[in-house]
């Protein structure tokens, strides 16, 4: 349920955030620290009578082609797998679900709760649940027409998250949280005006409670607010309506151009395709640079200093991991890392710390041996949501998609996304994107049977494995890069190669500062560049992103992911330094 949980300047944008201990009394789950419940025996039937049947939603849903719920104590998604189902049945729209909730179940009491609803919805959330960091989540359910975001941690800072969104984007709020006596940050004046101020006429807010202290803080904050009688031991709920008549949200746009055809391209046009949008993508070919890499590795490139930059590291693999899940060019194979050059024991020991246990795992040298196929000698880490990923064909899978057009023709005016890589220079220069060669080689590699990664990779390909990739801060005769990547594949596997069997070549985009550019260039440009090597994840988070702002929904990202990626961060460092990309010597090879 929700908590206030005293967020600071000094708390780290990342964590991990422990399960709630539940447990359960038949078909009821209990908050053993709370004691209190989640929902009672009959959950469905108890979301109907508190929370949707008041507000009216049966009738309402199908009166916008979005619909928009917040939720203040996600819980076990009970309230959120019973709406979802409503909705499916009553409009041929759209669901957006906003929850916030301090302390998500683990997956084991999700799928419980599932098991008894018995509801489509509640099962396929519990088998794509995120990992327990904090900040915002987001899934998409139901072949997309219900979109999940979740936000994990001190709700308050979640909610003032979405204060750059438009006001009145909220239809509904289900306030479900512990009494209040338990978690009054629920029920606060802050937390009703914070509420409000995402509301607009005709918002309503539903819960449960129906205490003096609640009544009082969502009147206060500009609700109408009534009892509703219920039946058994709880005799009334509440209900609350902004005044007024709604009004009638922004239509989607017509179109939506996107240039380059690149993963970064490629993700934001199945994300605004999978919104109803219609894309048009230009370049000149699918994958035709960096984003063609034959064989790639999604896995986590982690931080462990809970700063911005490891909220987004670890948001954009774990959201990666699920986006790609059953696209083409995509093998699910796990990943093991070992210590390299960049990433001694102590540090790799460390990132242990950063993603919860469903998502990374200590592993001996035995098991790390028997999981790879291949003689490991150092403890590592294992990944179990790593994956072997060939850039072109996943590109081709991500704008398989009946609103997303290729189109080789000249770029046209309204609403256009710049993804085009290093090119996006020609356009706009103070972003400092530049390019940066890499190469991976091919090699006879016998048994290896899943990505391991120390000083470089080394990927399977059947009896084959592509190992790489440089970094050519100038670039270096091919045969220099094959020698290069011939010396990783030794110190990976333990034995000198054969001849390469071929070379994938290609120049990745990156920023001075070596973190992507996300976000609004202009009114109706936006901008995804400077991936880097971050790319096979940060593209697909990125492509969320840029849709969602695109749209009028709230970001994928917190408030400091959003800043540490802003399109005008360069000016300021450019009256600094005109020229970083001069200031850098080329590395030792």
């Amino acid at each position: 349920m929700f908590e206030q949980c005293g967020v600071t300047d000094k708390t780290p944008v990342h964590r991990i955030l422990e399960p709630p201990a539940l447990r359960w009394e038949e078909r009821r789950p209990v908050s053993v620290h709370e004691g209190d419940i989640y929902h009672d025996v009959e959950g469905r039937a108890e979301a109907l009578r508190t929370f949707i049947g008041p507000a009216r939603l049966d009738e309402r849903f199908g009166s916008v082609p979005v619909f928009t719920i917040g939720e203040l104590g996600f819980g076990t998604g009970l309230n959120f797998a019973v709406a979802a189902e409503r909705f499916l049945r009553r409009s041929g729209g759209r669901l957006h679900y906003i929850a916030f909730e301090h302390a998500l179940p683990c997956a084991r009491d999700i799928a419980r709760a599932a098991g008894f609803s018995g509801l489509p919805v509640h099962r396929e959330l519990s088998g794509i649940l995120p990992p327990r960091i904090s900040g915002w989540h987001r899934r998409r359910l139901a072949g997309g027409r219900i979109s999940l975001s979740l936000y994990l941690g001190d709700a308050f800072a979640g909610l003032s998250d979405l204060g750059s969104t438009p006001s009145g984007t909220i239809d509904a709020w289900f306030l479900d949280g512990f009494a209040p006596p338990r978690s009054p940050g629920i029920w606060s004046p802050r937390t009703c005006a914070a509420i409000a101020g995402l509301s607009g006429p005709g918002t309503t807010v539903t819960t449960y409670s129906a205490a003096g202290i609640v009544k009082r803080a969502l009147a206060n904050a500009g609700f109408e607010v009534s009892r509703i009688r219920q039946h058994g031991p709880k005799r009334h709920s509440v209900l609350g309506v902004v005044p007024g008549d709604p009004v009638p949200p922004a239509p989607l746009p017509r179109e939506v151009s996107v240039v380059g055809a690149g993963l970064a391209g490629c993700s934001v046009a199945r994300a605004l395709a999978e919104r109803g949008v219609p894309v048009r993508v230009h370049d000149a070919a699918i994958a035709h640079g960096a984003s063609a890499i034959p064989g790639a590795v999604l896995h986590a490139r982690l931080l462990s200093d809970g700063s911005a930059a490891a909220s987004l590291r670890a948001h954009a693999y774990a959201y990666a991991a699920w986006f790609y899940s059953g696209c083409g060019g995509v093998a699910s194979t796990g990943a093991i890392q070992l210590p390299g050059p960049n990433t001694g024991a102590d540090r790799l020991h460390a990132l242990g710390e950063v993603l919860p246990s469903e998502w990374i795992e200590r592993m001996s040298p035995r098991d790390a041996t028997e999981l790879a196929g291949i003689d490991i000698a150092e403890s590592g880490l294992y990944f179990p949501h790593g994956a072997a990923i060939d850039g072109a064909a996943l590109c081709r899978s991500l704008l398989d998609h009946p609103r997303i057009r290729f189109a080789s023709d000249p770029l046209r005016g309204g609403i256009r996304v710049l993804a085009n890589g290093c090119a996006i220079a020609e356009s706009l220069p103070e972003l400092e994107v530049a390019p940066l060669m890499g190469q991976v080689d091919r090699f006879d590699a016998g048994r290896l049977l899943l990505p391991v990664l120390a000083d470089g990779y080394a990927r399977p390909a059947g009896e084959s494995c592509w190992v790489g990739a440089t970094y050519e801060y100038r670039p270096w005769p091919a045969a220099e890069a094959t020698a290069a990547n011939a010396e990783r594949f030794r110190k990976l596997l333990g034995r000198a190669p054969g001849a390469s069997r071929g070379f994938f070549r290609g120049n990745r985009a990156v920023t001075s500062d070596r973190t992507p550019v996300i976000g609004r260039a202009g009114p109706e440009i936006h901008v995804s560049a400077g991936h880097g090597s971050l790319g096979v994840a940060s593209a697909a988070l990125a492509g969320e992103w840029i849709a969602s702002l695109i749209c009028g929904e709230c970001p994928p990202v917190s408030r400091e992911v959003e800043a540490l990626c802003r399109v005008d961060r360069f000016r300021e460092r450019q009256e600094r330094r005109p020229n970083p990309f001069a200031e850098r010597s080329p590395p030792e090879r």
